[in-house]
């Protein structure tokens, strides 16, 4: 069974996509160093195999009911993962891959615990290799 990801993700306002306009979805300055926390995984896995639909709505329900930002983000293609310090986490994950990033190294850790098959991590961006830690490499339709 396929997951309806893409309506329920437009609705919540974190599809992240190459354009300028991604940046604008992470309200912290573009300037600023930030760490990333993430689980990536095949995307034939994250979106068919596991209820990360209903993991990824409850999350949203709890942000909503406490008036917290949305910090946590679904990337299809991650760009992250072509940087030269991340080659060995790409060449472990299939492909295609997907990964969730969030600034939330704790919802992370409980991903990681409750997807299981999924490879964690961390990154910092901007940087040289990775100017922007939610771009896609994924081409928009």
């Amino acid at each position: 069974m396929r997951a309806n990801f893409e309506g329920w993700f437009c609705r919540c306002a974190i599809v992240v996509d190459n354009s300028q306009q991604s940046l604008k979805l992470h309200k912290k300055d573009s300037l600023k160093m930030t760490t990333y926390y993430y689980v990536a995984a095949s995307q034939r896995f994250l979106l068919e195999e596991e209820p990360l639909d209903e993991v990824l709505k409850e999350r949203y329900r709890h942000y909503q009911s406490r008036e917290k930002e949305i910090d946590f983000w679904l990337v299809k293609q991650p760009a992250f993962l072509e940087a030269p310090e991340l080659a060995a986490v790409k060449a472990k994950c299939p492909q295609p891959s997907a990964a969730v990033v969030s600034t939330d190294k704790t919802f992370i850790t409980w991903l990681k615990l409750r997807l299981q098959y999924v490879t964690k991590g961390e990154f910092e961006a901007p940087s040289a290799a990775i100017p922007n830690g939610l771009a896609s490499l994924e081409a928009m339709a």
